[in-house]
């Protein structure tokens, strides 16, 4: 297409000719097409209309990246769609040598890497992904972030002093933490205690006891009954926020909308630059806990008077160390 054509000329001017580029019709020729089967790119039906007669041609979209003796398939070049990101990653899987580390930290009821297998799946062409326990021995420094997902246990002082001396030194922390603990069976929200929380605001960061609730947002499944009969009926639940509020910044460049489940509110208080990265819209407000969730509550307009409420942001600290909560 025009468009892959032009990206492809920008790769090839920008790299200064070592990118080459070559467009070949299977349909052409048999052994190119057996060879692009083979190679994992299956032709595909599309329709097209000549001498005002619509006629259905079989279709080679895919793409073929090479680079020494390795090589990486684009099984399917969608129309319309922007390839930049799929072209450039593969180029970089094929090009990397060596992978900067990533480590997500283990031993306090974390998330799994298995129960995170797209986040694996998408960090691991580009990093090399570990499993990390804070002991006296882990040398975190060979890692170029280091991420906490979801802690339910209590976290040692002895840890949290290593991530202390991890991000003074220059190191970059992600923290996705659940500060309320939300039972939708028992409807009921209460405060974790992983201590976490305390940890984060000798850096300035408070993030709050108490869920966002906000117009825009997610639902949940509930059962009726009708006669002898039950189904599944959706209802909104606003302690899912739909986020579509984000700061212009690399960090969210490219989220259309996301959506939490049972987030707080985080604050900063200090000298260091603070980035709200994630906030709620013009209709929401926050509820401390505990609290009784209550599904089938008739909301009002009384109940969301709070606007732009960050429930995540970055940290820049003076000594170069980044940190991420939400």
């Amino acid at each position: 297409t025009e468009a892959l054509t032009d990206l492809l000329s920008e790769f090839k001017n920008i790299s200064n000719g070592q990118v080459e580029y070559e467009f070949i019709s299977p349909n052409d020729d048999q052994a190119k097409e057996e060879e692009a089967m083979k190679a994992g790119i299956q032709p595909v039906m599309i329709n097209v209309r000549e001498k005002d007669q619509a006629k259905q041609l079989k279709a080679f979209l895919g793409m073929i990246l090479q680079y020494k003796e390795k090589k990486e398939v684009i099984p399917l070049v969608q129309p319309g769609t922007a390839m930049e990101y799929a072209v450039t990653t593969s180029i970089k899987k094929l090009t990397v040598t060596n992978k900067p580390k990533i480590g997500f930290i283990q031993g306090h009821g974390e998330a799994s890497l298995q129960e995170m297998g797209q986040v694996f799946q998408s960090l691991d062409i580009l990093y090399d992904v570990q499993s990390v326990y804070l002991t006296d021995s882990t040398n975190t420094s060979e890692f170029k972030t280091i991420v906490l997902v979801k802690p339910s246990d209590s976290i040692p002082p002895s840890h949290l002093q290593a991530l202390d001396q991890y991000v003074y030194k220059g190191g970059n922390l992600i923290i996705a933490m659940n500060q309320v603990e939300a039972n939708l069976q028992q409807g009921l929200a209460t405060a974790s205690s992983t201590g976490l929380d305390v940890w984060l605001s000798t850096k300035g960061i408070f993030v709050d006891s108490a869920l966002v609730r906000d117009v825009a947002c997610g639902s949940v499944q509930v059962q009726q009954q009708s006669g002898f009969f039950s189904f599944s009926t959706p209802v909104q639940l606003p302690y899912l926020p739909l986020i579509q509020n984000f700061t212009n910044h690399p960090v969210t460049k490219g989220l259309d909308r996301i959506i939490f489940q049972f987030a707080s509110p985080v604050r900063y208080q200090g000298p260091d630059n603070w980035t709200p990265l994630i906030l709620s819209s013009d209709k929401s407000a926050s509820e401390k806990v505990p609290l009784m969730i209550d599904i089938q509550k008739q909301w009002t307009h009384a109940d969301f008077s709070e606007k732009n409420i960050c429930m995540g942001g970055l940290l820049e600290l003076k000594s170069g160390g980044r940190m991420i909560v939400y």
